[in-house]
């Protein structure tokens, strides 16, 4: 057992405290790879997932230079990954802490070695610990092995380096998990977001007094053109309406061609969450024959005022994506306009003014 310095401890712990810090797995990569050379020195450090069922790998480095040649050689690393002892080794017995090429094989064997001759050799590593940051994962396609790579040109590593690095190994495997989850919550969240600016509906928090503590654009938008309310101000009609016996059924407002409902969706994690969908009302397209449109131009006039892409009104109006575009064309003729922008404003008008 090796005999471990206080400034040791304190040391593994400050790393540890950085890498709990981290949001997402690129993040997690970064600070790992900054902070780990303040607990053992090394020539390179890069942090590794390797894909051995598919013979993928991303290698990440910080220095431009290394990252490049990584990058250039990073095919001949897929090619022959499986040879590497370490990796081997977690394959055919878990992941038991840190671990050296030289625990495995000696220095005439590793030369022979046909990853060692097709990447370490144009590195010039000699010498290599992996720190795993996890156990061995298996995807649909098999094994998947990631963690810490630590690089040296000649001097291996020592015994008391391995015991300050099986220190930090639990809190590597615990910050890596934390940083995949946070960084799945984020890629859902977008996809909320997205999902959402795609139907038209945005969300608006309050706090206990009623104040905003995040009102979305999509919500300050609305908000704007149906109550003519400042950014970040909830508007006098929606905080009445919310200290009414009313709250229970959405608050409308409707114009000509447009819509908002507002729905009181209760108390989520302690904020008070608003609903808010502003939409175009589906008017009745033959509106627009008045223009001296066929009736499927009109349709597609129709659609395309409400923000729809050509494919959309295909899809819509069961017509392939050439015969909206020819529609298009004939409406633009007819209207005597040139862009789509120009085309809307003149269905808007046909369909009625919105009216403030």
């Amino acid at each position: 057992m090796q005999q471990l310095r206080r400034s040791d401890f304190e040391t593994v712990q400050r790393v540890a405290h950085s890498l709990h810090a981290t949001c997402g797995l690129d993040e997690f990569a970064e600070v790992a790879i900054h902070q780990v050379p303040q607990l053992v020195g090394s020539d390179l450090v890069g942090y590794q997932e390797l894909d051995l069922a598919r013979r993928q790998a991303r290698i990440l480095v910080m220095d431009p230079g290394a990252q490049a040649a990584h990058t250039r050689l990073n095919q001949a690393f897929e090619r022959h990954m499986d040879q590497h002892p370490v990796a081997r080794h977690y394959l055919e017995h878990g992941v038991d802490g840190p671990r050296k090429i030289s625990d495995f094989v000696g220095q005439d064997e590793w030369h022979r070695n046909p990853l060692y001759c097709a990447f370490y050799r144009e590195l010039g590593i000699e010498c290599q610990i992996i720190v795993p940051s996890g156990p061995t994962e298996y995807g649909p396609e098999g094994p998947c092995l990631h963690g810490l790579n630590l690089n040296r040109t000649s001097k291996d590593f020592s015994e008391r380096e391995r015991a300050l690095l099986a220190l930090l190994m639990p809190h590597l495997e615990q910050a890596r998990s934390r940083a995949a989850l946070i960084g799945s919550l984020q890629r859902q969240l977008k996809v909320d977001a997205f999902v959402r600016t795609r139907l038209g509906t945005s969300l608006v928090e309050l706090d206990e007094a009623g104040l905003p503590l995040r009102i979305d654009p999509g919500a300050s938008e609305a908000f704007a053109l149906f109550f003519g309310s400042a950014a970040g101000r909830l508007p006098e009609d929606v905080s009445a309406w919310l200290a009414s016996d009313s709250k229970e059924r959405p608050l409308v407002r409707e114009h000509s061609v447009e819509r908002i409902a507002i729905r009181d969706l209760g108390t989520v994690n302690e904020s008070r969450v608003l609903l808010v969908e502003a939409t175009r009302q589906h008017a009745d397209p033959e509106r627009l024959r008045c223009l001296g449109l066929t009736r499927r131009e009109a349709e597609t006039l129709f659609w395309i005022a409400q923000g729809k892409s050509n494919a959309d009104v295909g899809i819509i109006l069961g017509i392939r994506n050439r015969t909206v575009a020819k529609h298009l064309e004939a409406v633009y003729t007819k209207l005597d306009v040139d862009s789509r922008t120009a085309a809307t404003l003149r269905a808007i008008e046909a369909l009625g003014r919105v009216r403030h």
